[in-house]
């Protein structure tokens, strides 16, 4: 299993405000989240951020925590079942960070007293002057799990990843116009997503098609239908062998995806 955490929007665009100061100086906060657990990866969901009030937090230069803004956030954190995230900026980084002395000995001494309050891991993480972020998890005995990916659902869906966990897929010789149209930047954030098309008839198939010849690494298909033979007009590349064998449609789907993936990751493919 591996670890991420995520965030709408609005939630990100908050802590950016309070984390980024004008200054230029490093600022720390804490928030909440909900724990999220799915069948490769458990993820922090940060559903709200708690601003320090006054003598909570001091700022110079650096940045820290008093104990009572810790006790404060872990409370409310176990009154909803929730837990805790620890946050802090660094903002003259660009992409994923790692962790100074002084941050890993911060979030290090407060994981047990968060663990003991709210039953869950103290969660700790860096936003970057770019607005990337970094996570990692601390587990009681003051260890920390570094995460893979962190996402953030806006109006722009946009994901840090940490590429010593999950390296950048290599550029194919098949992808070369693909990239020039936005770049290595793009086409290696991409390529790492995982997608789950849902309905892979007409739409859908082409959908799930032009995503594999992108190079996106794992792409998934969801459909409970077989293959008849009122589909093969919309299911271009099924055929009446198909039909008669009774095949499902994302067994035709991932058959397709395979011969039009470009991803050269090894242990690619597709899913269904």
């Amino acid at each position: 299993m591996t670890f991420s955490a995520a965030m709408s929007g609005p939630v990100h665009a908050g802590l950016g405000d309070h984390l980024l100061r004008a200054d230029g100086q490093e600022d720390v906060c804490l928030a909440i989240y909900a724990p999220s657990t799915g069948s490769t990866r458990t993820s922090a969901l940060i559903s709200e951020f708690l601003l320090p009030g006054p003598g909570e937090r001091a700022v110079h230069g650096n940045a820290s925590f008093t104990g009572d803004y810790f006790l404060r956030a872990a409370s409310h954190a176990a009154s909803l079942g929730r837990g805790v995230v620890a946050l802090h900026s660094h903002p003259g980084g660009a992409g994923w960070q790692a962790m100074s002395g002084p941050d890993y000995d911060t979030e290090r001494s407060y994981a047990r007293l968060v663990h003991e309050i709210t039953g869950l891991p103290l969660v700790g993480m860096t936003l970057a002057g770019d607005g990337s972020w970094s996570c990692r998890r601390w587990d009681p005995s003051g260890t920390p799990e570094y995460g893979e990916s962190v996402r953030v659902a806006g109006d722009r869906f946009r994901v840090t990843w940490n590429d010593r966990l999950r390296p950048v897929p290599k550029i194919a010789g098949t992808q070369i116009r693909t990239v020039s149209a936005w770049g290595e930047a793009a086409q290696a954030s991409m390529a790492r997503l995982r997608v789950l098309v849902t309905g892979v008839s007409s739409v859908g198939l082409d959908v799930a098609l032009r995503l594999a010849a992108t190079g996106i690494v794992q792409v998934g298909v969801m459909d409970f239908d077989g293959v008849e033979i009122v589909n093969l007009d919309r299911m271009i590349g099924a055929t009446i062998t198909d039909v008669r064998l009774a095949r499902s449609k994302v067994e035709v789907a991932a058959r397709l995806m395979a011969r039009a993936a470009t991803g050269s990751t090894p242990g690619s493919g597709c899913t269904t």
